[in-house]
């Protein structure tokens, strides 16, 4: 990822031979006004006067059109730069979104386009004009040491001040950004739940939160602004200073005959054009330091999150083999020491009370996470090995929270894919939601909108299970299948299930209802993130009920004892 993200090297070393060739033609106005000085003031010479103007907007026409090719490449580089890298930082968003150590860091793709929108604004490729200021210090010495040395100190002066007053600017901008995101999530945030804040009454509050948030980057931004104005004034004084300086010198030395009348206009002309360079890196400081600063946490974030694909297996059976795993989130131990065995085209219920690590061992089966320690197997195969997409086709997942994207029914269920009308009703008719379908306006067109409100919940989690059956997937996992769903609904799920079974599909589930329960062929009880029961189905309900018997009998023998106990104090 770190070769995508570094630029094309190679364009910007065309980028800087084009500017090599604009500063050299720009030196055609200097001799321009040193030959119109010193030979076309005292010849009276006409044509003389035509050629030389017409050479010299022949140069600078040159000198625009290079000048035009070259923002024009770096537009290209900052585009093509963008198309390599953009996918790559997508799958590492929804990677780092779906992973359990989450770093919230959700900008990728604005960091990205803010590097973008450097390299094609030219900010970078005009930063390499400031080596040429070397150039023009060098025929500044040429001309006159004096004229040099000038220029020298007048250039070194304005440029401490910027580079003092720049890196405090840089500063706040960095931190004016960081300000600025936190108060975007913070009004994403927000607006998700807006239900709940006006219905609870909490805009105050919120508007109070999001306030505190952006202060912090208003007061950055309006003292890196104040400071920006007071430079801006210093550096024009410096600026017209020092011209006037290498004027005075100039003619100082024309009277004592060192140098020509045309050689003073010259320097005028070169030291003007000396500070150009520093102008536009001043103008660009802000973009400069935000497109870096996102540029490092973009390359950060890349490479700790990239996911490696590396085989295409072939399609699974549904043997899943869970070996002694473990799971640590933000130094908790979620769950500890997991070990289970599946045969393709069984069953699995979990059972445990809220908080048990049920979510958490489905999240590990799709290999969304990754365990701290042990290993999760596929056919044998460790899901690591698998590439994302791949596991994604042979394994269907319906979460607990029920999350449709804006498009379509039927680009839902196909996944935000091409559509297959054949495979999308395919599935429909598997989760038994194809007729509820039909109902809607529109039918598999039928728009589901950016919140997903203008459905129901059972019809949003009942086309959420279709989704996840589409393209026939070999592994199915379902967190709590039946949220939400009406009775039809729950007899549509139950129909799913046993039509599952008799595909010999290998189905995880967390199964909280007794009909749900007599699907599976074996159960899976988590307490405190620990394998408290499993085994064949009968044999666990058997224990269970076994267990429920005695803890009943002992909270009899306990009720019966306390009132002989006080009896006996009182006698």
């Amino acid at each position: 990822m770190r070769d995508l993200l570094k630029f094309r090297y190679k364009y910007f070393i065309f980028i800087s031979l084009f500017g090599l060739a604009i500063h050299l033609i720009y030196l055609m106005v200097p001799i321009y006004m040193m030959v119109i000085c010193d030979r076309v003031l005292y010849s009276f010479s006409g044509a003389t006067l035509v050629t030389l103007s017409l050479l010299t907007l022949f140069c600078l026409t040159v000198m625009g059109v290079l000048e035009y090719m070259r923002s024009k490449m770096a537009m290209r580089v900052g585009f093509a730069m963008e198309q390599r890298v953009l996918p790559h930082v997508l799958a590492t968003i929804h990677n780092n979104a779906a992973a359990a150590d989450n770093n919230g860091y959700d900008r990728g793709v604005i960091d990205l386009a803010c590097v973008r929108e450097a390299v094609v604004h030219g900010v970078f490729s005009k930063g390499l004009d400031l080596p040429w200021i070397v150039l023009y210090l060098v025929i500044l010495y040429v001309m006159n040491p004096l004229l040099g040395g000038v220029a020298t100190i007048g250039l070194g002066m304005t440029f401490m001040f910027q580079q003092l007053l720049g890196q405090l600017n840089t500063k706040r901008y960095i931190a004016s950004h960081g300000a600025d995101i936190e108060a975007a999530r913070l009004l994403s945030a927000t607006t998700r739940h807006a239900d709940l804040i006006a219905g609870m009454g909490m805009l105050e509050a919120v508007q109070g939160k999001y306030h505190e948030v952006a202060q912090s980057s208003r007061i950055n931004r309006y003292q890196a602004a104040n400071n920006r104005c007071a430079t801006a004034a210093v550096r024009m004084i410096l600026q017209g200073l020092s011209i006037a300086a290498i004027f005075g010198s100039g003619t100082y030395l024309f009277f004592s005959q060192q140098i020509s009348i045309g050689i003073v206009f010259a320097g005028v002309i070169i030291m003007a054009r000396l500070f150009y360079p520093l102008d536009v890196g001043f103008e660009s400081l802000k973009s400069v330091a935000e497109a870096f600063a996102a540029y490092e946490r973009l390359l950060h974030f890349v490479e700790t999150r990239e996911r490696q694909s590396t085989l295409t297996l072939p399609r699974p059976k549904g043997a899943l083999n869970v070996e002694s795993v473990t799971m640590v989130v933000k130094g908790k131990t979620l769950l500890k020491n997991i070990s289970f065995h599946m045969e393709p085209g069984e069953t699995l219920g979990l059972l445990g009370p809220s908080g048990a690590g049920k979510t958490v061992l489905l999240r590990l089966i799709l290999g969304v996470w990754n365990p701290a320690a042990g290993k999760i197997r596929l056919d044998g195969g460790d899901l690591s090995q698998w590439k994302r997409e791949d596991l994604g086709i042979h394994v269907g997942y319906l979460p607990q929270e029920t999350e449709l994207f804006a498009g379509s029914i039927a680009e839902n269920i196909s996944r935000l894919k091409i559509v297959d009308s054949e495979k999308v009703i395919q599935a429909a008719r598997k989760a038994h939601c194809h007729e509820m379908i039909l109902s809607l306006t529109k039918g598999y067109d039928f728009m589901v909108d950016n919140t997903g409100k203008n459905l129901s919940i059972g019809q949003r989690r009942r086309i959420a299970l279709a989704r996840a059956l589409y393209d026939d997937p070999q592994v199915v996992v379902l967190d709590d299948p039946h949220a939400g769903l009406d009775e039809s609904g729950f007899k549509a799920l139950m129909a799913t299930l046993q039509l599952l079974k008799k595909e010999k599909k290998s189905v995880v589930l967390v199964a909280e209802r007794p009909n749900m329960v007599a699907m599976t062929n074996k159960l899976l009880m988590l307490r405190e993130g620990q394998v408290a029961m499993f085994g064949p189905t009968k044999e666990v309900l058997s224990k269970l009920s076994a267990s429920r018997q005695q803890t009943s009998q002992q909270n009899r023998q306990q009720l019966k004892a306390v009132p002989s106990t006080g009896q006996n104090r009182l006698n």
